[in-house]
């Protein structure tokens, strides 16, 4: 008997971000963390570009940001004249445990599409983008 799709996708989502927690725990982050280490590696590097691409409130961006000062992953440098505007930075234990990190991430996603052939990937691509544009759309 076949499970609904809906249901199947709740399940991949779910098994997938369980095993993402399970990643990011083994390393002593948080996903949160692991997320934002991830977008200062990328360049989004200052409190206002960081809340722009999480669409998370600054107060919250400042917790985790601070959690991983703590953990001595970030580090900060001023770049206003005033000293107000700060840009974050790996530091070298930050860029070691986000390189671990997304290196179990890619296992994890590899898995999920191991002895699908490429024409299978790319239809899968398709459809779960037609899905979600038909979610977005507004009327």
């Amino acid at each position: 008997m076949m499970i609904d799709s809906i249901t199947v996708l709740n399940s991949v989502v779910g098994k997938r971000l369980q095993l993402i927690r399970d990643a990011t725990r083994s390393n002593s982050i948080t996903s949160a963390e692991w997320k934002l280490l991830d977008l200062i590696e990328k360049g989004i590097s200052t409190q206002e570009q960081l809340v722009k691409a999480t669409d998370l409130a600054a107060s919250t961006i400042s917790r985790q940001i601070k959690k991983c000062f703590e953990k001595k992953l970030v580090r900060t440098c001023a770049i206003d004249v005033d000293h107000r505007k700060i840009e974050y930075y790996l530091t070298e234990d930050g860029a070691i445990v986000l390189k671990r990190v997304n290196k179990l991430v890619d296992e994890i996603n590899k898995k999920m599409f191991s002895h699908w052939t490429d024409e299978e990937i790319s239809m899968f691509n398709i459809l779960a983008n037609r899905i979600l544009r038909n979610l977005n759309i507004t009327g």
